[in-house]
């Protein structure tokens, strides 16, 4: 697929949650339910237009990779800005059927015994399924200083630079998936610190390995200077 073909994907995937909100807004009683409390609990009704806020949070992250990606084209790192793009339209995907979640629960309030959608079993999965997904596309990208695992050691050179990306991106499938098996076992707030946790560990973990490839290539650089001929 061409890169115009992305752009135009991505663009639909910013459009998209304002064409969703627009339809429901016709059928969405006046007053709709706008907060749940820590418990799950209803705690704020409000007017049904409250939701196209929504729509407008979710373009900030498109128009943003959006405007990253045509500044990799300018410098023709070609790799780079197809990730930021992919990485745009899974975002928008994403916020967009959290959004569709929402709509469809407003829709079908009926009363304060109703029991909302679990917003953190929801939010684990997506976030697992999108890192999944970045965990494919990381080893891709090439030496930059937008996108992937950007530490003091992988900036160093290309070769601890794509090491660490492979390293994070393999460990990142993993901990995506992990991510999905806690929103699929855990309620509530407990999604929400196994998901916080899995990232973190990750994040130490995938840390700790760039310093370990930088260390590893500058011991073969020394190795290669002091070869007898």
């Amino acid at each position: 697929m061409e890169m115009k073909s992305k752009y135009r994907i991505l663009i639909a995937a910013a459009i998209l949650p304002f064409v969703v909100t627009g339809i429901f807004l016709i059928f969405l009683p006046d007053q709709v339910p706008m907060h749940y409390n820590a418990r799950g609990e209803l705690d704020r009704m409000g007017s049904k237009y409250e939701n196209l806020l929504l729509p407008v949070l979710y373009l900030i992250p498109a128009a943003l990779l959006f405007f990253l990606a045509k500044q990799q084209r300018k410098k023709q790192e070609y790799r780079n800005e197809k990730v930021l793009v992919i990485t745009g339209i899974l975002i928008q995907l994403m916020q967009t059927v959290l959004l569709l979640i929402t709509l469809v629960n407003d829709l079908t309030y009926n009363g304060p015994s109703d029991q909302p959608p679990d917003i953190y079993k929801l939010t684990g999965i997506g976030f697992g399924v999108l890192l999944i997904v970045l965990g494919n596309v990381m080893p891709k990208a090439a030496h930059n200083a937008l996108f992937g695992l950007r530490t003091v050691w992988s900036m160093k050179n290309d070769r601890v630079w794509q090491h660490s990306q492979r390293f994070a991106g393999y460990t990142g499938i993993l901990c995506g998936f992990l991510m999905v098996l806690a929103g699929i076992f855990f309620n509530q707030a407990v999604v929400l610190g196994v998901v916080t946790g899995l990232l973190l560990v990750w994040v130490a973990v995938c840390t700790a390995a760039s310093y370990r490839f930088y260390k590893t290539d500058l011991q073969l650089d020394a190795n290669n200077l002091i070869k007898p001929n």
